[in-house]
């Protein structure tokens, strides 16, 4: 199964993010606005500075370093709540985005490009490294997952009236 991140901004984009052709360049037009905030220019892109690990930042980190970023540049990404409160972007995955429910000035900006893909995977624990798992059960829900019923589920998922995630396994 998959789902997508998407950039999320104001709606006024002051960054211009809506012009970019792809979403390198749209992480190329923030990076020119926090630089510009930075060095005390003027601009109307607020700075966040958040620290985390996650499957979003391990997006986020190619996409950073294909516009020849650093991470106190990269000062203008943060949470929603944030992004709210002082009008940043942040980068998102959609199904996050859908649960948020968008109680503020944000939308999304960019979204359906290529690194912005997001699958997902399912394997077995290797039993001769760890055999205290239940290998059976796992390989049970493997099958689950992967069937007809899984799949359907998967595809029927709804936040907000919104499919989150899309099925790729083919019963």
């Amino acid at each position: 199964m998959y789902n997508d991140y998407i950039l999320v901004g104001p709606r006024d984009d002051p960054a211009s993010v809506l012009s970019a052709a792809n979403v390198i360049g749209a992480v190329q037009r923030i990076e020119t606005q926090i630089r510009a905030y930075l060095f005390l220019e003027e601009t109307t892109v607020a700075p966040i500075k958040r620290n985390w690990n996650s499957g979003t930042r391990a997006v986020l980190i190619p996409l950073k370093q294909a516009t020849a970023g650093t991470r106190k540049q990269a000062a203008a990404w943060g949470d929603f709540e944030y992004g709210e409160a002082l009008d940043a972007y942040t980068l998102s995955d959609r199904a996050t985005w859908l649960k948020f429910g968008n109680k503020g000035r944000l939308d999304i900006l960019f979204q359906s490009d290529p690194p912005l893909f997001n699958p997902y995977g399912i394997i077995l624990v290797n039993p001769e490294k760890h055999p205290h798992i239940k290998t059976r059960d796992g390989q049970t829900f493997i099958e689950w997952m992967l069937s007809e019923t899984g799949q359907t589920l998967i595809a029927d998922y709804r936040i907000l009236g919104q499919q989150a995630f899309f099925p790729t396994a083919k019963p």
